[in-house]
């Protein structure tokens, strides 16, 4: 330090002068003896060596071997002998090392110096896609066919092991349980929500400990759903945090116009859309093609790097990769929690499609048939009519063209139709019905589902058994007094079905909701158009 080389003049009365001491000394001194170290160690042990030698006559194999001094007179060949450990470990370590030690590491190779200081982070890019594939399915399985108790309620392991297309759902799942498992983050970001992974549970008891409700993505944000919500959010702004500094630093994208046109919906994504990056694929890359054993006498346990091959390698990878939308995402509708008035499936459909009901005697043979059907397909089968639904409200119908059947408009415009039930895709006299009646089939189908499954779910609190034989008359007679007993009330309201029909539909459209107000009145929904049949008219309800 007191050598010419690290004389200074001056007093260190600056910050500048202070910088250019700690410059000096990190040029002449630092940068110059982590380079000289390994020579250093090398110079030892033959000093060693040579001190062994000249206490014994017999010089030890070991040191030729290890290279600390040659004797061609006795081994003549083993200069073409190279001793090396790089296949026997993690090259990765070494190359972290050496490139931490390169001057202005960050200005010289910038990719590679960003990934690798947070390459652990990055590496759970990768795993977005099996995620999003499973995620993906069973929201198209479970969407309007799934109720939210049920949900969290029944495991996965239910779904793996039941069902037509168990098979399926179990391999998509084992690579989502892969990935979710791989994932190293220990929180994740929904907005100004957070939440934490933590896996209670070994990777082989997930599916036992775990309900559906945590797979689906809803769009309520409750605990059940926020976490995973969150993962797809977080993965891909890693990846858009990485492209972005790619193309500001390399300044390949300056006015961010090329990264807007080049967006993938995270829901979207394919495996050519991510960065596969992680600790095992750099030391394979390095392996293969970016580094050498120094061949020198001597020094064969020293590992040559190409940097620059590596940096290529990596700006590569990322040049082609698009930013990732997180903002928009498909949620999944848990069935019957899809009717707030101005945006009901039922109101939509009727602007879209003039309906009507069906023929007495249709309805009453159609009834006939639902009524023998198991419970679960009749659930499906009204679950699946609201999957239709979703995609009937959108669509402009000719009016020059015969309205379709409910058959042919699924195979026309529903691409996913495996989780459909067969009364939609296929059996006959339900999917030969034409769109026209569809509202009428739904509103029948309501009054079965409350009839045959719902009725045993009601609350205990709502039943008749919780209330006395007073309070019970006292509701009727008021009910009817302010319904259909008023003077004044429309010709259509005077028969007491209609009331019990909406009031079935009520129970099935708005209380199944686990997130109703049930202090909100009664007349509140009474007065809601899309829950009456189509027949009655806004006159009418103005009646009562």
């Amino acid at each position: 330090m007191l050598d010419e080389p690290f004389l200074l003049k001056g007093v260190l009365n600056q910050n500048q002068k202070v910088v250019e001491l700690e410059k000096l000394i990190e040029e002449r001194l630092i940068f110059a003896h982590i380079d000289s170290v390994p020579t250093e160690i090398n110079d030892y042990k033959r000093s060693f060596a040579e001190y062994v030698q000249e206490q014994s006559e017999n010089s030890r194999l070991q040191y030729f071997v290890d290279e600390l001094f040659e004797n061609e007179a006795k081994y003549s060949l083993l200069t073409f002998f190279n001793i090396t450990n790089i296949y026997a470990t993690n090259p990765i370590e070494k190359f972290l090392t050496k490139l931490q030690a390169i001057p202005y590491s960050e200005k010289i190779y910038p990719i590679t110096t960003f990934l690798m200081k947070r390459l652990a982070t990055y590496e759970n890019i990768q795993h977005l896609y099996p995620i999003v594939t499973f995620t993906n399915y069973v929201i198209h399985k479970f969407n309007h066919r799934l109720k939210r108790n049920d949900a969290a309620t029944t495991t996965i392991e239910y779904y793996l092991t039941n069902g037509p297309d168990c098979e399926t759902t179990s391999k998509l799942y084992e690579s989502f349980l892969d990935a979710w498992y791989k994932l190293n983050l220990t929180e994740v970001r929904f907005d100004c929500q957070t939440a934490k992974i933590e896996h209670v549970h070994v990777k082989e008891d997930f599916a036992k400990n775990t309900m559906i409700a945590v797979v689906l993505l809803n769009a309520s944000k409750d605990a059940t759903s926020i976490l995973l919500a969150a993962s797809l959010k977080t993965i891909g702004q890693l990846q858009n945090e990485v492209v972005n500094y790619f193309h500001n630093t390399i300044g390949t994208d300056p006015s961010g116009s090329q990264r807007k046109e080049h967006v993938v919906s995270v829901q979207s994504v394919r495996p050519e859309h991510l960065l596969e990056i992680d600790a095992g694929k750099i030391s394979e890359q390095l392996v293969t093609d970016c580094f050498m054993i120094n061949y020198e006498y001597g020094k064969s346990r020293d590992i040559i790097y190409d940097y620059d091959e590596i940096e290529l390698v990596l700006r590569n990878k990322i040049s082609n990769l698009p930013i990732i939308d997180t903002e928009k995402l498909q949620y999944l509708n848990y069935q019957f929690e899809l009717h707030a008035e101005n945006a009901s499936l039922i109101t939509d459909v009727r602007r879209r499609v003039k309906q009507e009901p069906l023929e007495p005697n249709e309805r009453k043979k159609l009834k006939g048939l639902i009524q023998g059907m198991d419970n679960d397909d009749i659930v499906n089968y009204l679950g699946s009519l609201d999957y239709v639904f979703t995609y009937l409200r959108d669509i402009d119908m000719d009016p020059n063209v015969e309205v379709p059947t409910i058959q042919t408009f699924v195979e026309k415009n529903i691409r996913w139709q495996t989780c459909l039930s067969d009364n939609v895709r296929q059996k006959r006299p339900f999917s030969t019905i034409h769109l026209t009646y569809i509202i009428d089939l739904y509103e029948l189908l309501e009054e079965c589902v409350f009839d045959q499954v719902l009725r045993n779910y009601v609350k205990q609190a709502w039943c008749e058994e919780s209330f006395s034989v007073v309070e019970r008359t006292q509701l009727v007679e008021k009910f009817i007094a302010t319904t259909f007993g008023k003077k004044e009330i429309a010709a259509s309201l005077e028969s007491i079905d209609c009331w019990i029909g909406i009031l079935k539909r009520v129970m099935i459209r708005v209380l199944s909701n686990v997130n109703v107000d049930t202090e909100v009145p009664l007349q509140y929904y009474l007065e809601r158009k899309d829950l009456w049949t189509g027949n009655i008219t806004d006159a009418d309800i103005n009646t009562f």
